[in-house]
C-alpha cells in the first residue's frame, strides 16, 4: 500500500496523508485506535484545509483521551462552527468542547 507523506509547511509536521485519507488506510480500523496525537494532527490538517477556518491562526487543538478542546479567537461564527465540524469528523473522538471565542467587530 502506498502512503503519502505530506509536509505541512505552515507547521513543519509530517503526517500520513491528508485528512481525507480514510481511517482504514491510516491503520485505525482493525488495528490500533488513533492516538491523541493522531487525532490532533487530523483536526489540525482539517482546519488548514477548511475554507472557513484556514485563515484563523489562533485556533488551538488539545486532545486528551479522545476528548477534544478547541480554544482561541476567530473572526466569525462560521469559522467557529467550521472548527467544530472539523473536530467532529476526526476518527476516535469521544466529545468536542468548542471554547473558541468570536471577535467582536
Amino acid at each position: 500500500m502506498n502512503r503519502k507523506i505530506v509536509i505541512d509547511t505552515d507547521r513543519g509536521d509530517f503526517v500520513k496523508g491528508p485528512p481525507t485519507t480514510p481511517p482504514e488506510e491510516r491503520g485505525w480500523q482493525g488495528g490500533m485506535p488513533p492516538t491523541d496525537q493522531d487525532i490532533e494532527t487530523y483536526i489540525s490538517n482539517a482546519l488548514h484545509n477548511d475554507s472557513h477556518a484556514r485563515r484563523e491562526t489562533e485556533i488551538q487543538v488539545l486532545v486528551h483521551g479522545g476528548y477534544v478542546t478547541l480554544t482561541g479567537v476567530v473572526g466569525s461564527e462560521r469559522a467557529k462552527t467550521a472548527a467544530a465540524d472539523c473536530a467532529w469528523r476526526a476518527p476516535g473522538i469521544r466529545d468536542v468542547a468548542n471554547k473558541i471565542k468570536v471577535k467582536k467587530p
